[in-house]
Formats: structure tokens, C-alpha cells, sequence
């Protein structure tokens, strides 16, 4: 598994047309384009408290493609299946943005 940090999501993201906003990312601009590719995705709040510490809120994101799109590489179109990935952070904005990097990465390379 790769670890993202925030400027390889930037970075993945920029290279998509994707560019924060004055005050970050949009939500709704980082649902569209998960949207407009005909992914499913979904945002949850993360109970628990992390080990030793006080309770932090945390969300959970998840983005899904099936088919066709669930392939982002070389292979695109010749590969039928389901693909899915996560992101957590500390809003709902940057575990959309993670879940999404990951999944518009090309699946072969690293960050």
C-alpha cells in the first residue's frame, strides 16, 4: 500500500485540472469530478479515540469504479472490474481528496 502525503494528493489532483481554492479544496468540486467519471463515493465520520489521546474528529472516504473505470493505467479498456479506494483525514474535504488521488494515480507507479 502507498502512503500519500498532501503534496502527492496535490499533485495527483493538479495533474487532473483539480486546484484548491483560496480556502482549500470544495467538497462539491471534488464530488463532481468523482461524479462526472461515474464513481460512487462516500463520506463517514470516524468514531473512537486514537490510542493515548484525546478524541479527534476524523472522516473516512471511500471512492468506487466499476468496470472499464476501474482500471487507471495503461490497461484502460481492456480490463473489466471493481476498484476501490480510501482516505481519512481530519475532514470530510481531505478524506475526498485522498480517496480520490489514489484512485485517479495510475495503479503501476508510485506517488
Amino acid at each position: 500500500m502507498v502512503k500519500y502525503i498532501d503534496a502527492d494528493v496535490a499533485r495527483i489532483l493538479a495533474a487532473h485540472g483539480i486546484a484548491p481554492r483560496a480556502d482549500g479544496y470544495s467538497l462539491l468540486d471534488l464530488e463532481a469530478i468523482a461524479t462526472t467519471r461515474g464513481w460512487q463515493w462516500s463520506i463517514e465520520p470516524v468514531s473512537g479515540r486514537p490510542a493515548g489521546g484525546n478524541p479527534k474528529k476524523r472522516f473516512r472516504a471511500m471512492v468506487m469504479a466499476n468496470g472499464h473505470d476501474a482500471v487507471n493505467d495503461d490497461r484502460r479498456g481492456k480490463l473489466l472490474g471493481l476498484r476501490q479506494t480510501r482516505g481519512t483525514g481530519s475532514s470530510d474535504v481531505s478524506a475526498l481528496a485522498l480517496a480520490l488521488a489514489q484512485m485517479l494515480a495510475p495503479m503501476s507507479s508510485e506517488p
